[in-house]
């Protein structure tokens, strides 16, 4: 990825955030949506500043590839954390187009990571069709399991099926001897 390519990329996220803020301003009426849109906020904003700190060169002191995995796994973990209880809820409400590109925008450069690797092409949410809440929810999940498997076979990690790390053995659980 390029300076220019990078640059282009935090224009488009916040140009983004600024038509989401807009839109969802209109449906507050929601707190579903409100608690969404502060979260797609919050990691827009982060990973703006991610890719800020590449383009100045900050990170080039050694940032290895786990770092950057672990940036676009946290960053999917946190959208289908805060996507999960929506969805839920409204399991068959159309997502739409918008939603749609801030979906393919986060999951993008993790695909991209993902696709060299397993030689699998991963699907992004269609901008064309009209996808259920319910139809994200399960790409968010393969997305999920795709990144566990990379994780285990790069760098020994463990996550569990919500993406979050597992630390350990958790005691009082499961069979006893």
């Amino acid at each position: 990825m390029t300076d220019q390519d990078i640059m282009n990329l935090r224009e488009r996220v916040r140009e983004r955030l600024d038509a989401l803020g807009e839109t969802l301003k209109l449906k507050k009426q929601h707190a579903a949506l409100s608690a969404l849109r502060e979260s797609l906020n919050e990691y827009d904003a982060g990973w703006v500043g991610f890719l800020e700190e590449r383009l100045a060169g900050e990170t080039e002191t050694g940032e290895s590839d786990q770092e950057v995995f672990e940036a676009l796994h946290g960053r999917l973990v946190s959208l289908a954390d805060g996507f999960s209880e929506f969805a839920r809820h409204h399991a068959e409400r159309p997502c739409g187009a918008f939603k749609a590109r801030q979906f393919n925008a986060a999951l993008r450069p993790l695909r991209d990571l993902l696709a060299a690797d397993a030689g699998v092409s991963l699907p992004l949410v269609s901008e064309e069709e009209q996808n259920t809440y319910s139809d994200v929810s399960l790409l968010l999940c393969a997305y999920l399991g795709f990144s566990a498997s990379y994780a285990k076979k790069h760098f020994d990690l463990k996550y569990d099926a919500r993406g979050h790390e597992v630390t350990g053995r958790s005691f009082g659980y499961g069979r006893r001897a």
